[in-house]
């Protein structure tokens, strides 16, 4: 599986033998990057992509020091699970 950053469209991908099989949307907003929503077609569902291209979004938020707004569920849920990752989690009201 190949990872991209799509700024043009707002999106962290995930491509697998040249097609695109999942994807968070994300926005900027200052020092922060909120990530709205996470999808995986249905054809590619159950096989760990959403986990994957989370993991890759939140590694690619980390490197820039940047913080994360997670707006989606799905980010909710895995920052949940990996709560080694909080310290990215921009403080305050969202």
């Amino acid at each position: 599986m190949e990872f991209r950053t799509d700024e043009a469209t707002g999106r962290f991908e995930a491509w697998e033998d040249g097609s695109l099989v999942g994807w968070v949307a994300y926005r900027t907003a200052g020092g922060a990057v909120e990530l709205t929503h996470t999808e995986v077609p249905p054809a590619y569902a159950g096989r760990g992509i959403a986990g994957a291209v989370a993991a890759y979004a939140l590694g690619y938020i980390a490197e820039r020091h940047l913080k994360v707004i997670p707006a989606c569920s799905y980010i909710q849920g895995y920052l949940t699970k990996h709560p080694e990752l909080q310290g990215l989690v921009q403080a305050g009201p969202r």
